[in-house]
This record gives structure tokens, sequence and C-alpha cells, in this order.
């Protein structure tokens, strides 16, 4: 069974028959029209609709921005109303040309977090998820982000950014202003509790945590975890 069937009763709630008569009758019912119209808007906020054409493929990747940029302002505003943490608002660009300069583009931290007391900087990745419905989606989702049949996963470049951060935490100091040795750890934090998270929690390469469980453990939610090499 798989969630979201273009062709499924939800996603076409109209019903056309032929008639006693052979006359062709479309029929609907209030209830099922209601669900259908909530179902729609939810896959379009979501940005899950699919076989929508050209037009709105763009209009889903517009709406998944502002809402990428509206979750990386909720942690942001988080992280900001601790007074024992320095934040910066804007993304820290890693790139020859960037804020933290590298021979190659590894694209940008969302958020950079430093603890001065325990000089350790976090580099937070914010991703806008939604909960897998079902085992296939599920399956999917570890696919994604762990990578399938020799294929890199999203968390790829994730891992090869910490690599880097590692690597060259003298220009992460000169960067924050510290002169003191400093600890970095790299987060992923989404939006949705994913299943992922407990399904492979020994194999995960980096930590990935739910907005909602940072806002319940705070701050030493993110103190403590291993670091899982990944098999290149």
């Amino acid at each position: 069974w798989k969630y979201n069937r273009e062709f499924s009763l939800i996603r076409r709630p109209i019903v056309q028959y032929i008639g006693a008569d052979e006359e062709y009758y479309l029929t609907w019912g209030i209830r099922n029209m209601e669900t259908a119209a909530r179902n729609l808007i939810y896959l379009f906020e979501s940005g899950r609709i699919k076989f929508g054409g050209k037009n709105v493929k763009k209009l889903l990747g517009e709406n998944l921005k502002i809402r990428g940029h509206e979750f990386r302002k909720r942690c942001f505003d988080w992280f900001n109303k601790n007074e024992k943490l320095k934040v910066w608002e804007f993304e820290i660009k890693i790139e020859p040309n960037g804020h933290l300069k590298s021979k190659t583009s590894l694209g940008d931290i969302d958020i950079l977090v430093f603890d001065e007391q325990n000089s350790v900087v976090y580099s937070i990745e914010c991703k806008r998820t939604h909960q897998a419905k079902n085992a296939h989606e599920m399956k999917s989702e570890m696919d994604n982000y762990l990578g399938r049949a020799g294929n890199n996963g999203k968390i790829e470049k994730h891992v090869k950014r910490h690599e880097w951060l590692i690597e060259n935490k003298k220009l992460v100091s000169d960067f924050i202003g510290w002169k003191d040795v400093i600890d970095i750890k790299s987060i992923i934090l989404t939006s949705e509790l994913i299943p992922l998270t407990y399904l492979k929690k020994d194999a995960l390469p980096l930590p990935i945590f739910s907005y909602g469980e940072l806002k319940r453990g705070g701050i030493e939610l993110l103190s403590y975890y291993k670091i899982t090499p990944m098999v290149r």
C-alpha cells in the first residue's frame, strides 16, 4: 500500500457513471469533497503533490523554499533566546569566496551556534520534513538520507562539511573570534520527528533531532552523541 497515489479515491472524489437511461451522470458527496480538498491542501503545503506538471512543480518549489526559510527562522529564534549562546543570523557560506574559505563549495551552515562556556561550535542543518505514513515511505526515507546501491544519500554532503570543519578548526576559531581550543558538532534538525532516527540510530553518521525534541531537551540534548564514520 502506498500513500499519495495519483489515482486514489481521495484524489478523485467525483464519480462519473452511465445511468439506466444511458446518460452520463456525475456523483459527489460533500464530505468526500471536503476530505479531498483538505488532503490536496496538505499535499501542496508539504510539497508532496505528484504528477502536477511543470507549473505546479515550480509553484511547489517556491512554496517549499518559503517554508524552509520559516523553519530556519523558528530554529534561529529558539537558539537566539538563550543568552549563553552566540548565534549568527545569516547562513555561513563555505566556498572559495565565502565566510569560511574552502577550495570547493561545501554549501552553507544554516545556523552557526557558539557555546562560549563549553567552547563548542554547533553547525545546524535545518530540514523541513514530513512524517512517513507507511513502511514504503519509511524505506524511501532511509534510502534518501543514507543512500542506496552505491548512490550517495542526502546526509553525505553534510558529513563532508562536518569533516571539513573538523580539519579547519583554526578558520572556524578565527571567524567566531575565539582563541581557545574548540569542539565542533554538526546536527541535522528536522521539523518533524522522522522514523529514520529510530530505525537506523546506530548507523547515522550525524545525529538527527526533531525541533520538538530540541525544545524538550534543551541545548544539552546536542551535547552528547557519537559520530559513526560513513563507509566510502
